[in-house]
């Protein structure tokens, strides 16, 4: 069985994306980054189209897709791997939790009842998602699906991937299991200041990513890892 790290990087080079690559040097990962030198066309053709084009040259069982602008390893993937089977023991695709619910407010209450009262990210973050590759790739064709018939969004929220993976899950479209007390990724946005010291949250859980997104991207500058 092989796992592997892969992460959109739409910059002229990867100094952009220095801390992450660090991070994985000091797991000893190897990350996938694919996009560089090339010219951004929106979240959704980096993050559904392209990245399936990607998967498909894949070789690995399992992938793991991460935000390499504004995320970090704690861990390794042996870490990874035993959160992954620990939260979803049929080992199907697992996608990031959030504490903020967007874009599409209607499944809040949907997403808060499935996650329990006491879940830190009850709601879907797009930037991070593992699971079996071949699993991953039919996903991926359900949001183009989604993408292609969409016509009523605005521009803005037309191009917003989340917006897909959270019509996708919440609707059954896709079968995914949804990170929501962080044991794999942390999304810091809209987080408390003290949830996370020292490589563990409030709650006892040791993530093993910390995704820096939205309003907490600036905190990435500050950490120690």
């Amino acid at each position: 069985m092989g796992i592997v790290v892969v992460s959109a990087c739409f910059y002229k080079s990867t100094s952009k994306v220095e801390r992450f690559k660090k991070s994985c040097r000091e797991h000893s990962i190897k990350p996938v980054l694919y996009g560089v030198r090339e010219r951004f066309r929106g979240f959704v053709h980096a993050k559904i189209k392209r990245l399936q084009m990607v998967l498909k040259k894949l070789k690995e069982d399992y992938v793991v897709f991460i935000d390499c602008a504004d995320a970090v390893f704690l861990g390794g993937l042996d870490e990874l791997w035993e959160a992954y089977c620990e939260l979803s023991p049929e080992r199907k695709i697992v996608i990031s939790g959030d504490k903020r619910c967007w874009p599409h407010r209607k499944y809040a209450r949907r997403l808060k009842k499935r996650n329990g009262p006491d879940s830190t990210q009850p709601y879907i973050c797009a930037g991070f998602f593992m699971g079996p590759r071949l699993e991953l790739i039919k996903a991926l064709s359900v949001l183009v699906d989604l993408y292609k018939n969409n016509h009523k969004l605005g521009s803005k929220l037309k191009e917003d991937d989340q917006g897909y993976w959270m019509e996708a899950v919440c609707t059954c479209k896709i079968d995914a299991d949804i990170d929501a007390h962080g044991s794999l990724c942390l999304s810091m946005a809209h987080q408390p200041d003290d949830i996370i010291k020292g490589g563990v949250m409030s709650t006892g859980v040791k993530p093993v990513i910390i995704h820096y997104n939205g309003l907490s991207k600036h905190l990435i500058g500050h950490h120690n890892g």
